[in-house]
């Protein structure tokens, strides 16, 4: 359902939408980005399901 193009990672468009349907209109996309840095544990720029268990 999160990873749209079914590749196995989650990228920023797709991180984005999936936080958006969670998150309220109040947060800025610097939240939303800090919150994905979170899970991108290498830093490059996908969320891969091993990082999401993590």
């Amino acid at each position: 359902e999160v990873d749209a193009d079914g590749n196995g990672t989650i990228d920023f468009p797709e991180f984005l939408t999936m936080m958006a349907r969670k998150m309220t209109n109040t947060d800025s996309e610097e939240e939303l980005r800090e919150a994905f840095r979170v899970f991108d544990h290498d830093g490059n720029g996908f969320i891969s399901a091993a990082e999401l268990r993590h």
